[in-house]
């Protein structure tokens, strides 16, 4: 894999300044009294349900909470967000790859899927490292994670392997054979013929699809070419495969040579960036979809001796279930004072004290959990 130890940077983390354990079996209640529960269930239902953790503990030091701030107005960025969207889907692409790498069985049929998975992966990386660079950023978590990226697609290999996959598919697309028959007997050669009636097409795609066998005067067969992610393989098609390694050895040698080398190929920082990323993810694209509605956001201004206000607060949870509703969100402000001890909350019964209490509550937990909050 290249230069750089295993474990280098496995302190770095894009949430907190320290390492931190997040305990999914540790919920505090007041996650249920403030409605927050209904806000993270949503943001799981799309990102995945392993995001919950990090939206459940709030971090360990003021410093941590800025830190993660300042990232997130990174994130806020069109650009930056869209880097990181498609990098998302890139690893997506990567993850439904590894899920036909398992449908199949035979070896050298995995192998060129992982090889397939290998490089769609390395290339996510590369596109990332690409975009953001080219996007503007400010914070030092950003900073320091395109630092560590350079590094890993230089000096880590990852740039070298992806240049390696590539030319191995290239190669894979490049292979072609043909299949005639003639009453009962069939006969099967590596090459590509003119496409007769007699012949079988050349595959468009060399990883996927199949040829299509064209006997004279009879009606079309199809071929599946033997690289696609069929659980078994017929007996043709194990021959046609069969063949293909006889007459490449030292090709497909190579082919299962590099996917054995690549076995774990992830880096523990890059596996640890591609979920803590989701917390910031998930809360923009919901901000986003929240702010196209008319609902409005501010990112919170903190710091020793400010008085506490807020004005336009409003129940995110609540906000939520009106735009399915059409129910109407009432704002409020709020102004806690230095030197004050404590807010008396007056108001008849169904009159919104309850509500705004959780605003309230929601104004903390945004704050500092290191993201903007529902406020004008």
């Amino acid at each position: 894999m290249g230069a750089i130890t295993e474990g280098k940077y496995d302190d770095f983390s894009i949430l907190n300044l320290n390492t931190q354990q997040y305990d999914p079996d540790r919920v505090d209640p007041f996650y249920q009294d403030l409605n927050l529960t209904q806000v993270i269930d949503k943001l799981a239902v799309r990102w995945g349900k392993n995001v919950k953790d990090y939206f459940m503990y709030l971090p360990k030091t003021p410093e941590d909470a800025e830190y993660r701030r300042k990232i997130y107005g990174d994130v806020k960025n069109e650009a930056v967000y869209r880097a990181l969207i498609s990098y998302t889907e890139n690893l997506a692409e990567v993850a439904r790859l590894r899920g036909e790498k398992e449908k199949v069985w035979a070896p050298i049929q995995k192998a060129v899927w992982h090889i397939r998975e290998v490089g769609a992966y390395c290339d996510a990386y590369d596109e990332l490292e690409k975009n953001l660079e080219q996007a503007p950023r400010s914070s030092e978590g950003m900073r320091r994670f395109l630092e560590i990226l350079k590094e890993i697609l230089g000096n880590g290999g990852y740039r070298q392997i992806l240049e390696k996959t590539r030319l191995l598919i290239k190669r894979i697309h490049e292979l072609r054979f043909v299949i005639t028959y003639d009453k009962d007997r069939i006969s099967v050669i590596q090459g590509s013929l003119p496409d007769t009636d007699a012949s079988v097409s050349d595959t468009q795609d060399g990883m996927h699809g199949g040829a299509v066998i064209k006997p004279a005067g009879r009606r079309k067969k199809q071929f599946l070419n033997p690289f696609r992610t069929e659980a078994s393989l017929t007996e043709l098609e194990q021959a046609c495969l069969e063949i293909l390694i006889e007459k490449n050895r030292d090709f497909f040698k190579e082919i299962k040579s590099t996917a054995d080398s690549l076995e774990n190929y992830a880096k523990n920082v890059l596996q640890r960036f591609e979920q803590e990323i989701l917390f910031y993810l998930s809360f923009c694209t919901l901000q986003r979809d929240m702010e196209k509605e008319g609902f409005v956001f501010s990112t919170p201004d903190t710091g020793p001796g400010k008085a506490m206000k807020a004005e336009g607060l409003y129940d995110l949870a609540l906000a939520l279930t009106a735009l399915n509703s059409g129910r109407k969100v009432v704002a409020n402000d709020f102004y806690y004072g230095e030197g004050e001890h404590f807010f008396v909350l007056t108001g008849p019964n169904q009159g919104g004290k309850t509500t705004f209490a959780r605003s309230l509550g929601q104004l903390v937990y945004f704050t500092r959990i290191g993201l903007d909050v529902p406020a004008r």
